[in-house]
C-alpha cells in the first residue's frame, strides 16, 4: 500500500507550504507518533511515542489510540472510530484529514500543526545562539591549517626524530634525547603483552625497519625453538602462511592479547580436514555441536609400553592394565550393611565386598576420626592445581594399611619394606634363619596364626628345633611358606600382580611394576583447579567402580552439561584453545635458527 504524507505549515503571511512524502507499507496499518519509527512522524513533546494506528479495512478506514493516548474525532474524544475525508482528526496538538483518493497513492493524509507549543517552553526560554567558524578570531581555513600543522609536527615529525636520534642500548634501554623522549609515544597503538614486557622501549627488537609490517625473521631470535603445531613440509593448507607469526599473533593489545582466542582460526582448518589432508584426527568445528567423543590413552601392555587411544563408549573398549588391583566401590563405602550380622552362618552369606567396604568404615573412623573415605583422601592436586598426584603407599595408602606389612604376629613391629620384592625376601629368610640359629622355634604352627597351610596340608611338627643343618632346613621351609603366604592373597597379591617363581624367569617372586596413567589426555589440558567447586564424583563414576580397569574420565557429554560452543548463552562459553595447545613441542620447529644463532639443547 502506498501512503502519501502531505505536511501543512502555515506562514505569518497566511500562505501554506506542503511538505510531501510518499510511504510504501507492507500491511495495512498507518502508525502516528513521536517515534522516529512511526510511518507519520509528530515531532512535537505532546505527543506520545505510539500514539495511534489507522488500519485500512475493505468496508473502511478505522483510527485506534494507542495505550492510553488522546484522539478526538470532530471534537469528541474517542478510542477507537471509523473515520472518512469529511472527519476531522485530532492528535495532540495535530490536526489530520484523509485527503481524496490520489492517482499515484493508495491514500492521502494532511497533516498539520494548529496549536504551537507554549511560550514559557524550554525551547523559547533558551536564546538560540549560532556558533561560525567563520565570525570568530580564526577563519575556518586558517584553523584547518594551523591543526593539520600541529597534527603533523607533534604526530609524525617529532616521532620521527625522535626515532632516528634513539641509541639503542640493549633490550628495554634505549636512550633517548631528552627533548624528544616520548615523543614516538604517539605511535604506540597499545599495551604490550606479558610476555613481552621486557621489551620495555626497545622498538627495534620487533619493528626492524620503519613503517614496514613486524616480519617473522624479527620472531625467530628469540623463538627459534617454537614448534608448530602441524608438520609444516607434510600439509600445505590454501590462504596459511604456516610461519607467519603475525597471521595469527597481534601486539599491544593488552598483557593477554597475543594470544588468539577466537575459534575460527581452528575451525576454518579442522572443521573439514579430512577434506585437506589424511590425518587421524576427526573434523571439529564448535565443542557444542561439531566435536568428537573423548579419546583416552590407555594403557593396554604395562610391560611393553603400549598405549592405545580409542574414544569412550566405543564396543570393545580395551581395559587399562596397570598392575593394580583395586575396588574404588569399597573404598569410597559410606554404609556398613552387616552392622546387625552376629550369627556367624549368616556371616558367611554376606558377599567378601561388603564385608570389605565395612572394614574401611571402621579403619576410616580409627585412623582418620571421620565417616568413610572420600576422593580427596588419595588423590590430591599437585602445586599448580592443574594435574593430580599419582597416589603412593607410604603418603595415602599407608595411613590404613601400615598394619599389612607385618609378617609375623610374635614380632608386630618388624614390617616389611614395600615396593622392594627382593628386600621382602632377605627380610623373611632372614628373620626365621635368625630364630633357627638362636635355637628358639622357628614357628609354632598350632600358636601362629600369621602362618597359613591349604586345607588338606599335614602340618608341621610343632616344638622347638635346635640348631645344625635340619634347623637351617626347617627354617628355610618355614621361611618358603610364609613367602608364599605373603606374596599370595594374604598381603602382595591383595592390590597387585604377581608372578610365582615357577613362572619367573629369574626363578624368585616377583611384584609387577604398577603403571599408572599420569594423563588419559595427553594432548589437551585440564584444569582440575577451576573445578573445585564441583564434586568428584560430578563426573568421575567411581563410586560404582569395582576394577582398577575401568577408565573412569568422563564422557563429553558430561561437560557439555557446563560447556557449550564459543557463542553459547545458556553455557560457559568453550573455545578450542581452553583444552588445546596451538605450539606443541612434541613436533618440528616452526621456524629454523638463523645462520648467527645459537644451538639450543633441549
Amino acid at each position: 500500500m502506498r501512503c502519501k504524507i502531505r505536511y501543512l505549515t502555515r506562514q505569518r503571511t497566511g500562505r501554506v507550504a506542503q511538505d510531501e512524502q510518499i510511504v510504501t507499507l507492507e500491511g495495512n496499518r498507518i502508525t502516528l507518533g513521536r517515534g522516529t519509527d512511526s510511518t507519520v512522524f509528530l515531532r512535537d513533546l505532546r505527543v506520545n511515542y505510539h500514539h495511534a494506528e489507522l488500519v485500512v479495512h475493505d468496508y473502511g478506514i478505522v483510527i485506534e489510540a494507542v495505550g492510553h493516548s488522546i484522539l478526538r474525532i470532530d471534537h469528541i474524544p474517542v478510542e477507537r472510530a471509523v473515520v472518512t475525508p469529511d472527519s476531522e482528526i485530532e492528535v495532540g496538538p495535530y490536526r489530520l484529514q484523509l485527503g481524496q483518493d490520489e492517482p499515484d497513492a493508495d491514500l492521502t493524509l494532511a497533516v498539520e500543526l494548529v496549536t504551537p507549543p507554549p511560550t514559557d517552553t524550554i525551547e523559547q526560554l533558551v536564546e538560540p545562539r549560532r556558533v561560525l567558524l567563520g565570525t570568530g578570531i580564526l577563519r575556518k581555513r586558517a584553523l584547518s591549517w594551523l591543526v593539520f600543522l600541529v597534527v603533523i609536527i607533534s604526530g609524525l615529525a617529532l616521532p620521527i626524530v625522535a626515532y632516528r636520534t634513539t641509541k639503542p642500548e640493549g633490550a628495554g634501554n634505549a636512550e633517548r634525547a631528552p627533548f624528544l623522549a616520548g615523543f614516538d609515544r604517539f605511535w604506540l597503538s597499545g599495551e604490550l603483552s606479558t610476555s613481552h614486557q621486557l621489551l620495555g622501549d626497545d622498538c627495534h627488537a620487533c619493528h626492524e625497519l620503519p613503517f614496514v609490517p613486524v616480519r617473522s625473521e624479527a620472531c625467530a631470535p628469540c623463538h627459534a625453538d617454537t614448534r608448530h603445531h602441524f608438520e609444516v613440509a607434510r600439509f600445505e593448507v590454501a590462504d596459511f602462511a604456516p610461519t607467519a607469526c603475525t597471521q595469527c599473533h597481534s601486539e599491544h593489545q593488552g598483557p593477554t592479547g597475543i594470544i588468539p582466542v577466537q575459534q575460527s582460526l581452528c575451525a576454518d582448518c579442522h572443521g573439514d580436514l579430512s577434506a585437506q589432508a589424511e590425518t587421524g584426527l576427526f573434523d571439529v568445528a564448535d565443542f557444542g555441536s561439531v566435536h568428537p567423543q573423548f579419546r583416552p590413552t590407555v594403557i593396554t601392555d604395562p610391560a611393553g609400553g603400549r598405549v592405545q587411544r580409542v574414544a569412550l563408549g566405543t564396543a570393545g573398549f580395551p581395559e587399562e592394565r596397570s598392575n593394580l588391583e583395586f575396588s574404588h566401590a569399597i573404598h569410597l563405602t559410606q554404609k556398613c550393611e552387616v552392622a546387625g550380622v552376629t550369627d556367624v552362618e549368616q556371616l558367611k552369606k554376606v558377599p567378601l565386598e561388603t564385608l570389605q567396604g565395612c572394614r574401611v568404615l571402621q579403619q576410616a573412623r580409627q585412623d582418620l576420626n571421620q565417616e568413610g573415605l572420600s576422593c580427596v583422601d588419595c588423590h590430591r592436586p599437585e602445586l599448580g592445581g592443574v594435574s593430580m598426584l599419582l597416589p603412593r603407599m607410604e603418603r595415602h595408602c599407608a595411613v590404613c594399611h601400615s598394619h599389612r606389612l607385618a609378617f609375623d604376629e610374635s614380632a608386630p613391629d618388624r614390617v616389611l619394606p614395600h615396593g622392594r620384592p627382593d628386600e621382602v625376601i632377605a627380610v623373611i629368610n632372614d628373620f626365621y634363619a635368625a630364630r633357627a640359629m638362636q635355637g628358639r622355634p622357628a614357628v609354632v604352627v598350632e600358636d601362629q596364626p600369621g602362618l597359613r597351610r591349604r586345607p588338606g596340608e599335614d602340618a608341621p611338627a610343632a616344638g622347638p628345633t635346635g640348631g645344625g643343618s635340619s634347623a637351617e632346613q626347617e627354617a628355610q621351609a618355614i621361611a618358603a611358606r610364609k613367602l608364599e603366604d605373603v606374596f599370595g592373597r594374604s598381603l602382595c597379591g591383595v592390590c597387585h600382580e604377581i608372578i610365582p617363581p615357577a613362572a619367573s624367569e629369574r626363578g624368585t617372586w616377583e611384584v609387577l611394576p604398577v603403571r599408572l596413567t599420569p594423563l588419559w589426555m595427553p594432548k589437551a589440558r585440564f584444569d582440575h583447579g577451576a573445578h573445585k567447586t564441583m564434586q568428584c564424583t560430578d563426573c568421575h563414576r567411581a563410586q560404582t567402580s569395582r576394577t582398577s580397569k575401568d577408565v573412569l574420565m568422563p564422557p563429553i557429554e558430561t561437560c557439555r552439561a557446563c560447556h557449550q560452543g564459543e557463542r553459547a548463552r545458556a553455557a560457559v562459553p568453550s573455545t578450542c584453545i581452553m583444552c588445546h595447545v596451538y605450539h606443541r613441542e612434541d613436533l618440528d620447529p616452526m621456524l629454523r635458527a638463523p645462520a648467527n644463532a645459537a644451538t639450543v639443547t633441549r
